[in-house]
């Protein structure tokens, strides 16, 4: 149930009450900023390893390196914009394109990093890139394949370079010198890019092939004493990691924090149709380029080996590359539409969370497009004002305009579920994952956060094997693994909680007593399945429940995983658990409590059908808002057992 106060639950007993349903629209995508970019500038420098970053002056400053002579390039635009000359460049020093370069900045100070084929150097400048002092050598190495850098405004610093599999760091404190080189503590085979910002504490991007020969890009935290231990690794987090022997390899090129975590790499394929294309990938709302919570990346228009550089501070993001500027404002501040909305009907379930909306478009700034993110919270006015029920999120996936009307479809968690399709085949061999943790990792692809902090234990075990086949949908998948275990899915705004429903729960609300029942309905029928059989791979279990006999039906499940007969009893009875909590039982009309979701118990109490303090768990929720052309404000609960 979603939070409410006293005053609002009063409100819903009365008779009286106003209703007040707030909708607020945001260019968000589940939580996050979307970012928009436009290509500032398109010219004719040849593409190779590039840099961006920006000053607290407000300047832009680029770096690139030529490939044909080996020549480090930089530029200084002193107030970016869409008719700036982005075409000038300065020669700084002789760099090796195949390492890259690093390019960091942080109050008035620029830090640049590259190899020059005989030693890791650094060079500073202390007035916004303006100028670049000497450079400093802080290690003599041959076969460097990747550098990369940080710096704050303090002049704290960080340079990290990759020779082999190793990622060897350079740190500096504030107002002190290098110090001496130290390797990380993770194990890669080969490393062939790497990207560096400062995130709390230092957030790398690293990319090349793990030790099974897998090639993959991974993001990892260097701590510096701020959000993790100095000089202690945090876990290589996957971002993108593909199968060995598929001509596919990756290149780490940006990572930001744009009102979330983002990181660039280029997914490169040698094979039949041949292509390099850059990818974009994002992390979690709410979430830090340390936990490793990656989307799954999508592909960004421009396509080149060496990729672009990432910025971000404040409303601007940035990307560059050797030819190229975009930029981005990072906005996605609610936009209140309250008062232009004339009618609302939203519908949740087990397995779906709907929303149309009917809205006064004279009354709209802006129109919104498919894909904003909606809020849609209901309430009452009450003494304390106006109040609502905060946490329902969908998004926008139709717009239809009429004449006077504009007409918004939404979806929640679950439709996003839906419409996700693996790219590739996404596999956990047995005894690798949790399927809680398996649960997360699906989510997470999609944009989504899973809390399982209510799972069963069932969910707890390691996974016997499971594989999203490519081109499957996250909803389909998650269907797939959770018919193992008996827990529910609960979607919820921008997470998803994977939750037991104990058939002892206590009710946390009543009906026909102090909040008034409108109509019930209770209806009986063919009952969910009452007999369950799981057929695995040498392995038979059964569970048989109350409507066996009765007309239930029977639910057969074909599993190759199942190899024990405990697993295959276990099967069974949550295929019968999951039959029971999805039949709807019958029906309940009340003014609407606005906390109300499915899963949650509530008990019943009307005289004319018997019924004293019966409890009955929500199967559905349905709500009902009009202003005209004729008022309405009600709700449908599905009732089914506890």
């Amino acid at each position: 149930m979603l939070s409410t106060t006293t005053t609002l639950i009063e409100a819903a007993r009365s008779s009286s009450a106003t209703p007040h349903v707030r909708v607020r629209l945001s260019d968000r995508d589940a939580g996050v900023p979307r970012l928009r970019f436009a290509r500032w500038y398109t010219g004719t420098e040849d593409d190779g390893p590039a840099g961006v970053t920006l000053p607290a002056d407000g300047s832009l400053v680029r770096a690139r390196i030529d490939v044909a002579t080996d020549t480090l390039y930089t530029q200084r635009v002193a107030t970016p914009s869409e008719a700036s000359d982005y075409s000038a460049w300065s020669s700084l020093a002789t760099a090796e394109a195949d390492a890259g370069v690093g390019l960091h900045a942080a109050g008035t100070r620029v830090l640049v990093a590259y190899y020059d084929g005989s030693a890791v150097r650094v060079r500073e400048s202390t007035d916004s890139g303006a100028s670049f002092g000497s450079a400093n050598a802080l290690v003599f190495a041959g076969g460097v394949t990747a550098v990369g850098c940080a710096v704050r405004e303090d002049g704290a610093a960080l340079a990290v370079w990759a020779t082999g599999g190793t990622l060897y760091t350079a740190s500096r404190t504030s107002g002190g010198a290098w110090g001496s080189p130290a390797a990380w503590t993770h194990t890669l085979d080969a490393i062939d890019a790497v990207a560096v910002s400062d995130a709390e504490d230092w957030a790398i991007l690293v990319s090349g092939e793990d030790g099974g020969g897998a090639p993959g890009c991974w993001s990892t935290r260097y701590g510096s004493g701020l959000g993790g231990p100095p000089g202690h690794w945090s876990s290589l987090a996957p971002v993108l990691v593909a199968s060995p022997g598929l001509d596919v390899s990756y290149r780490a090129t940006g990572i930001a924090h744009a009102g979330a975590p983002r990181a660039l790499l280029v997914e490169s394929y040698a094979g039949a149709g041949a292509f390099d294309r850059l990818m974009l990938a994002t992390g979690l709302a709410g979430g830090a380029s340390e936990d490793g919570e990656w989307r799954d990346p999508v592909p960004f228009e421009h396509a080149s080996p060496w990729g672009v550089a990432a910025a971000a501070s404040g409303t601007h993001a940035y990307l560059a590359s050797a030819s190229g500027v975009w930029h981005a404002e990072v906005g996605g501040t609610p936009v209140d539409v309250t008062a232009s909305v004339l009618a609302a009907h939203y519908e949740a379930s087990a397995r779906s969370e709907r929303l149309r909306l009917t809205v006064d478009a004279s009354s709209l700034a802006s129109l919104p497009e498919v894909g904003t993110e909606v809020e849609f919270s209901p309430g009452y006015v009450t003494d304390a004002g106006y109040e609502f029920a905060a946490g329902r999120v969908l998004w926008v996936t139709s717009v239809e305009h009429r004449r006077g009307e504009v007409h918004i479809a939404a979806e929640g968690a679950f439709g996003r579920l839906s419409r996700w399709r693996a790219t590739r085949q996404i596999s956990w061999a047995a005894g690798d994952a949790t399927i809680a943790a398996v649960v997360s990792a699906i989510a997470r692809a999609v944009g989504i956060l899973a809390l399982t902090r209510g799972w069963t234990l069932a969910a707890s075990p390691r996974t016997s094997g499971f594989t999203v086949l490519a081109g499957e949908s996250g909803a389909c998948a998650l269907t797939r693994l959770i018919e193992r275990v008996p827990d529910q899915l609960l979607g919820r705004g921008i997470d998803l909680h994977l939750v037991e429903r104990d058939p002892d729960e206590a009710a946390t609300y009543a009906y026909g007593t102090t909040h008034p029942i409108r109509s019930i309905e209770l209806r009986s029928a063919e009952g969910a399945a009452g007999w369950a059989r799981v057929l695995g791979e040498g392995a038979v279990g059964e569970a048989v429940g109350i409507g066996a006999g009765g007309g239930g039906g029977v639910a057969v499940v074909v599993d190759p995983s199942v190899t024990s007969a405990a697993l295959a009893a276990a099967r069974a009875e949550a295929a019968l658990r999951r039959a029971a909590l999805l039949e709807e039982r019958g029906t309940l009309e009340v003014a609407p409590h606005p906390g109300h979701e499915p899963g949650d118990v509530v008990e019943v109490t009307d005289a004319t059908l018997g019924l004293h303090a019966e409890a009955y768990r929500v199967t559905s929720v349905e709500l009902d808002y009009a202003r005209q052309p004729r008022g309405k404000y009600l709700m449908r609960l599905g009732l089914g057992r506890v």
